[in-house]
């Protein structure tokens, strides 16, 4: 939503106004300007990327009109004149930090990406893994219903027989009836 982002801007806004103002009585040479670099790492965690380009670059044109300010006679209570060497401090301290924001963004970036790879190789893993366990199920089903029908349709005719054999058994039988006959009922 943008609210977090809305009130990420008024806390940025805050960090920005506040050096600021007190640059414009004591100039560069209080180093409130070190404020700014708080202010681009924070605004990159509550303003996101875009808002921390944004602040950045606010801050480095307030060093810069502070500084113009400065070189073209607008007086500034108590303060001496601030060289180019001092200026140029102020400019590197917060291009760094953007410039460091940035890498950091890169690395952020690569980060997610990775991790997002990686959770849909699991997921992926998952699926295929989750498949094959439905297809060793179906299997196994399959197998068991097999294995049912097998012993239904071996052990009905064979319950037939030794029904029978057990029927012959009371029968007069001749010389090698009786051993064979007694060798199906004992195998059943």
């Amino acid at each position: 939503s943008s609210r977090p982002r809305i009130g990420g801007h008024i806390v940025a806004f805050a960090l920005w106004a506040a050096p600021t103002a007190s640059m414009l009585t004591t100039g560069l040479l209080s180093f409130d300007w070190l404020w700014f670099l708080v202010l681009g790492v924070t605004s990159l965690l509550i303003t996101g990327r875009v808002g921390c380009a944004v602040w950045t670059a606010v801050c480095l044109a307030t060093v810069v009109a502070v500084f113009v300010a400065h070189a073209m006679g607008v007086p500034f209570e108590g303060v001496t004149r601030v060289g180019f060497g001092e200026v140029a401090q102020v400019v590197v301290g917060v291009s760094l930090v953007g410039v460091l924001t940035r890498l950091f963004l890169d690395a952020h970036r690569r980060s997610e990406a990775l991790a997002h790879a990686s959770v849909y190789r699991m997921e992926e893993e998952v699926r295929i893994r989750t498949e094959a366990e439905r297809q060793a199920m179906e299997a196994n089903a399959a197998r068991g219903r097999f294995l049912a029908t097998m012993s239904h349709e071996i052990r009905t005719p064979m319950n037939g027989v030794l029904g029978a054999a057990q029927l012959l058994e009371q029968t007069p039988l001749e010389d090698e009836q009786p051993a064979l006959l007694s060798a199906l009922l004992q195998s059943g």
